[in-house]
Formats: C-alpha cells, sequence, structure tokens
C-alpha cells in the first residue's frame, strides 16, 4: 500500500473516530436529560425491569446512572478523558443490552426509559438492534481513543 492511500485510510479513521465522538456524546446527553429531571420516573422505569429489587439501589441508580450519561457526553463532545469515558460508555451499552435481553426473555412489557418515559420505547428487538448500534460506535471511540494514545506517546 502506498503513503497516500495509507494517509487517506488514517484520514479516514480518524475523521470517523471524531464523528462517532460527538455522535455519542450527544446521545449520552441527550439520554441523561429526561432521568436527570425527573429521578422518580427513572427509578420506576428501573424498578420495572425486575432485575434489582432494593430500593436503596434503585434510587441510587436512579441519581447515578443519569450524570453519569451526562457526564460522558460531555467528555466526548468536548474531547477529554476520550478513552476512559468511551470504556464507560460501550460497559454501559453492554449491561443495557444484558437488561433487554433479560427483560424481553422473562416477558416483561416496559418501557426502557432510554430517552424518555413514553410507550413508545418499549423493549423489544428494535431496541437490541438500535442499541448494538450504539456498542459498536462506541467500542470504534473506545479502539481508537486507545491507539491513538499509543501512537502520541
Amino acid at each position: 500500500m502506498d503513503g497516500s492511500r495509507l494517509s487517506n485510510r488514517m484520514g479516514l479513521r480518524n475523521l470517523l473516530f471524531h464523528i462517532f465522538r460527538i455522535i455519542l456524546g450527544i446521545i449520552f446527553i441527550y439520554a441523561s436529560y429526561h432521568k436527570i429531571i425527573n429521578p422518580g420516573k427513572f427509578a420506576k422505569v428501573i424498578y420495572n425491569y425486575k432485575i434489582i429489587s432494593s430500593p436503596t439501589i434503585i434510587n441510587f441508580l436512579a441519581i447515578f446512572l443519569p450524570w453519569l450519561e451526562f457526564f460522558i457526553g460531555i467528555f466526548l463532545i468536548v474531547g477529554i478523558f476520550k478513552g476512559g469515558a468511551s470504556t464507560i460508555s460501550t460497559l454501559l451499552l453492554l449491561v443495557f443490552i444484558i437488561a433487554i435481553i433479560y427483560t424481553m426473555l422473562k416477558g416483561i412489557d416496559t418501557n426502557c426509559g432510554c430517552f424518555n418515559f413514553k410507550e413508545s420505547s418499549k423493549i423489544g428487538f428494535s431496541l437490541l438492534i438500535r442499541d448494538f448500534l450504539f456498542i459498536i460506535i462506541s467500542l470504534y471511540v473506545t479502539i481508537y481513543s486507545y491507539k491513538m494514545k499509543k501512537t502520541t506517546i
């Protein structure tokens, strides 16, 4: 492969990294908004998954998770702590996917609570596919973040 083609490939990868990083940041900030302003509703959503039964843990998660999502989004958009923020976003998305699969297998009919608390965001295959796309984007950003770190050291 000649130098110009390699340079073009690296430029495309770098461009995709920045686009995906910003998209992922926007997704996480948008996802946090309704949860931050309405932690009580989000606590009910967490309860409805039937994975956690402790009110203390549910209430903690209802307050902590939205702020974690918010700061992940901010860090990704601003471009600081990219590796850590994208790693945490990937882990969160993995947990969300596992929770969705668990809920689907148990036949629990509930709202995902992802971006709002409306009936239109029910747990199902379309939600699972969407989160798989999100995790692919997040994995790309995570891997590329650490590759960039290696090349700059």
